[in-house]
């Protein structure tokens, strides 16, 4: 099966780390032909991934190519989030605009996060267990939890959620960019974020500050609006596409193994205990196995380039792919395998990116994992996954549903 045809099959949905195992066995760099996408190339090992976060000759924004140069067609920054925003700029551009945001990600804004978190957490558990013994824990729990937090953590009244989950289903698809519906949702979306800043500029919230922030010219009306979609995204759709690949790990058969370690029972028991640390080493396996973006945002080669023995066109899309890139057994021991408390040797996980654009947001996400999971179990110690899970989109799967057991 060619690589291009790895993509969208089940396998790849259920696990794009391991589908894409023996791609990263055969090389540092590898090219895919994609519809819709210019000339892409992925980078599936470790080191050779990290090292594209901080390459100054790979940039954000599309470079001008000669005007003989064929048209490249839509690349993947004209999909789930367009204008300006953190990833779709670069240097002072993105510089000033992640200075906009940082105050609202500091660490004492974070201190506020758990009590959000347990309140929609146990909102969301009580619903499901006054509910049946059977039921689709993608739209019971892990769909709507990372929208409600992430909306109390913005500033966005309740009564906006539902609209904004309906929309944020419609840009994360896999429709072409000139789609209709993609079209007007993203218009949606951009008449809400204007209207909602308008009406609450000025208070103490992140929303309040970017309608203030506007209200005074500091940022554009593209820009307000194109930060707040890109928060949603990766705020809350990354989340949603985490959840129900961690509760697939956590729910399956222990590896073989000699190190005597159990599987999900030792996970979910480490999670459910009342050590702080070691919950917060099962998330951060449960983020290195279950990466929620199996491929990094994009990066466009600005000049020719050899990488690593592979020429790369100016103008190509250089995609790290973080799925493959957190298992490779030159950068961790028994890659395959859920080892909470890997010893510092080994290098941190790229699932949150690395270097000036590394994830805003990673705090907030780590957060929710631990507490969300841990509730989660200790609410339904015997949850069991009953089904095969769905999916949509064939590049970067989404689980639209996984029926359970709370029993």
């Amino acid at each position: 099966m060619t690589l291009e045809a790895t993509f969208g099959t089940d396998d790849y949905a259920r696990d794009p780390g391991g589908e894409l195992r023996e791609l990263r066995e055969a090389g540092p760099v590898h090219r895919v032909e994609l519809p819709g996408y210019p000339p892409l190339y992925l980078v599936p090992r470790h080191q050779e991934a990290r090292e594209l976060f901080t390459d100054a000759r790979l940039r954000k924004t599309r470079p001008r190519l000669p005007s003989a140069e064929p048209d490249p067609g839509p690349g993947p920054e004209g999909i789930y989030v367009v204008g300006r925003q953190l990833l779709s700029t670069d240097d002072g551009e993105h510089q000033r605009l992640r200075r906009l945001l940082t105050g609202w990600w500091s660490r004492a804004a974070a201190a506020r996060w758990p009590e959000i978190i347990e309140r929609h957490t146990a909102d969301l558990l009580d619903g499901l267990a006054a509910g049946p013994a059977e039921t689709d824990l993608v739209a019971a729990f892990t769909r709507p939890l990372p929208l409600r937090i992430l909306a109390d953590v913005l500033g966005v009244p309740r009564t906006e959620v539902p609209a904004l989950q309906e929309a944020l289903h419609v840009v994360t698809g896999s429709a072409a960019p000139d789609c209709p519906q993609l079209r007007a949702a993203h218009a949606d979306l951009a008449v809400t974020w204007f209207r909602l800043a308008k009406e609450h500029a000025g208070e103490d919230t992140l929303l309040g500050m970017l309608g203030l922030a506007r209200q005074e010219r500091e940022i554009t009306l593209v820009e307000l609006t194109s930060l707040l979609t890109m928060l949603l995204v990766a705020g809350a759709h990354s989340m949603s596409m985490f959840f129900p690949r961690a509760v697939l790990l956590l729910s399956g058969p222990p590896p073989v193994s000699d190190s005597g370690y159990s599987g999900g029972a030792d996970l979910t028991a480490a999670l459910t205990g009342d050590d702080p640390a070691a919950q917060e080493a099962v998330a951060e396996e449960l983020f290195r196995l279950c990466a929620p973006f199996p491929l990094a945002s994009h990066r466009y080669a600005t000049e020719d380039l050899n990488l690593w023995g592979t020429p790369v066109p100016a103008g190509s899309l250089v995609l790290p792919a973080v799925a493959a890139a957190n298992r490779d057994p030159r950068a961790y021991a028994e890659p395959e395998r859920a080892c909470p408390g890997r010893r510092q040797a080994e290098p941190r996980h790229l699932s949150f990116g690395h270097g000036v654009h590394y994830c805003l947001g990673a705090t907030l996400a780590r957060q929710q994992a631990r507490i969300a999971l841990a509730r989660l179990y200790q609410r339904f110690p015997r949850l069991s996954v009953t089904g095969a899970a769905t999916w949509r989109n064939y590049v970067v799967p989404e689980p639209t549903a996984l029926p359970v057991r709370l029993t």
